[in-house]
């Protein structure tokens, strides 16, 4: 590792040359389990260590100004404009969080009513979510289409997925990352 740390680019660990490291291209990988944290939480009390030392690198070693980010476990895409600056890990784990925690819309139960095992998951999570927590109002947010699965794991890329993802005629963005989700 050279001054400049672990994601402080660049870094041996980030050599696109070498085929064998070319997947490592985010600080938010998810083979680095010390990046991980539920998501039904502010980022803020992800481990502090990892929180204060990992919040401000860039989220891409490249550097990106926008990045979306989308998932196989929800139906919509997170847009994330940081202009004039790069997107950090910070920027991704709030915007994570923020839009977890949005009440679930019309459209979305709509998708979810011809989907039985899926509305069974979203149902038991904010069960779950409201026993806990009486306080809580609004009946379903969008982190119960996650179920159990609430760690978040990383981003990858996914070329394919990205493609039949994007909604056809809508302009895609070349930072495009798909998040993934583990149970704890």
């Amino acid at each position: 590792m050279n001054k400049y740390g672990r994601h402080g680019f660049p870094s041996d660990a980030y050599n696109f040359n070498d085929a064998s490291k070319r997947r490592q291209r985010t600080a938010l990988d998810p083979s680095d389990k010390d990046i991980w944290f539920d998501v039904r939480k502010p980022p803020q009390e992800i481990h502090a260590t990892t929180y204060h030392s990992e919040r401000i690198f860039r989220a891409v070693e490249q550097g990106a100004k926008q990045f979306r980010i989308i998932s196989k476990a929800f139906p919509w895409s997170i847009d994330i404009d940081s202009s004039p600056n790069f997107v950090t890990c910070d920027h991704i784990w709030e915007a994570l969080y923020q839009t977890l925690q949005e009440p679930i819309v019309d459209s979305e139960w709509g998708l979810l009513i011809n989907i039985k095992k899926q509305r069974e998951v979203v149902e038991k999570a904010a069960k779950k979510r409201m026993d806990a927590n009486r306080a809580d109002e609004v009946k379903l947010r969008r982190i119960d289409y996650l179920g159990e699965a609430t760690m978040f794991k990383g981003l990858d890329k996914d070329d394919e997925f990205e493609k039949s993802r994007l909604l056809p005629g809508a302009k895609g963005c070349p930072d495009t990352w798909v998040v993934s989700f583990v149970a704890p």
